[in-house]
């Protein structure tokens, strides 16, 4: 896949702040993923909002949503199916485990949207549960074998952080390349 302006910024990724992007891009940076521009909208109210103006950006071939589900997954699905029924693009009436994906009219302007509600889209939580399933009960941090830790997910989160390059954070070669956006408030 060429690796381009253009084609990265029809694909975008919206996450609620920094930790979030620090995770995708190290995921990322572990699997082939093309690229794609992540913008971080700050909270999740500002994600929300930003949700259908985001559909409505021309040429956008495809829309992410990561957001927590904090204590009610259920109220905050029904946020996000309120926002894109708001521009055409009928969601189903409750998350899949395996994540939503809605393949909407091309014909129409509207881009491919995908969402995923952290910790596993059907449960209460955030990030850092998701990051705390992926991990062994204990892990080593510093130089020192002897030194283990058992790390809480927060600190793990926060000790994912990428390279910031201007007002780019990148990993890897330029060819791994994932651009991210600020909103300004």
């Amino acid at each position: 896949m060429p690796n381009g302006e253009q084609d990265s910024a029809s694909r975008v990724l919206l996450v609620e702040g920094s930790t979030d992007m620090h995770v995708v891009i190290h995921i990322c940076k572990r699997a082939s993923i093309p690229d794609f521009n992540i913008d971080l909208k700050g909270s999740v109210e500002g994600l929300l909002e930003s949700i259908p103006n985001e559909v409505r950006v021309d040429g956008r071939a495809a829309l992410g949503i990561m957001l927590d589900a904090n204590d009610h997954p259920s109220n905050r699905w029904e946020a996000v199916k309120g926002r894109l029924r708001k521009v055409g693009i009928e969601p189903p009436p409750n998350p899949q485990p395996e994540g939503v994906v809605i393949d909407s009219d091309p014909s129409k302007g509207l881009p491919r949207v995908g969402v995923w509600m952290m910790p596993d889209n059907e449960s209460p939580g955030e990030l850092e549960n998701f990051l705390k399933e992926m991990l062994p009960p204990t892990i080593r941090f510093g130089r020192s074998r002897r030194r283990t830790l058992t790390a809480s997910p927060r600190r793990i989160a926060s000790s994912m952080k990428a390279k910031r390059c201007g007002r780019k954070y990148t990993h890897g070669s330029p060819r791994e390349r994932i651009r991210v956006r600020r909103v300004r408030r």
